[in-house]
């Protein structure tokens, strides 16, 4: 049984497979190991909005425990987590516990998720040219087609005849 106790440090660590994530860690000296407590993959993309997102889940999803136990010779490198990105983590931490407790798992597989986004999809097609919504769309699309024709008309350049000097 694992206890988290003042030996316990939030941590960001770089394994030498090149998986980084966040986790309470405490140090096992006897063993040469770490006990990784609530480990959490990190990665990082662009957010839409820019700046970075910063995405976590869970390293060990399918298992009860709340820990895992780690051979020194695997970390990279290990450093302490910064202050700001500790509540990002403990919610993190936080969420995924309540979504396991509450079973709200969703277990799918690939032709669920292909079949629901299908739908969402249609559903989102179908209210966008959906009759009230199309009418609005053809008149702005006139007047669109209109503006660019006269634009288009005026930027022709010199015909075969014009005199250019």
């Amino acid at each position: 049984m694992s206890i988290i106790d003042e030996n316990t440090t939030y941590r960001f660590l770089k394994l030498v497979n090149g998986k980084e994530m966040f986790a309470m860690v405490k140090e096992i000296p006897l063993n040469n190991k770490f006990e990784l407590h609530f480990p959490m993959n990190v990665s990082l993309s662009p957010a839409a909005t820019g700046g970075v997102l910063v995405n976590l889940g869970p390293t060990n999803p399918f298992s009860k425990e709340d820990h895992i136990t780690i051979d020194k010779d695997s970390i990279l490198f290990m450093n302490e987590l910064d202050k700001k990105f500790v509540n990002l983590y403990d919610e993190a931490c936080t969420s995924w516990l309540s979504i396991k407790e509450d079973e709200k798992v969703e277990i799918k597989g690939a032709q669920q998720v292909y079949k629901e986004e299908r739908e969402m999809l249609e559903k989102m097609l179908k209210k966008r040219f959906s009759k009230e919504f199309r009418d609005f769309e053809d008149e702005r699309l006139l007047e669109d087609m209109i503006e660019d024709e006269y634009f288009d008309s005026r930027s022709e350049g010199p015909d075969e005849d014009d005199i250019i000097h």
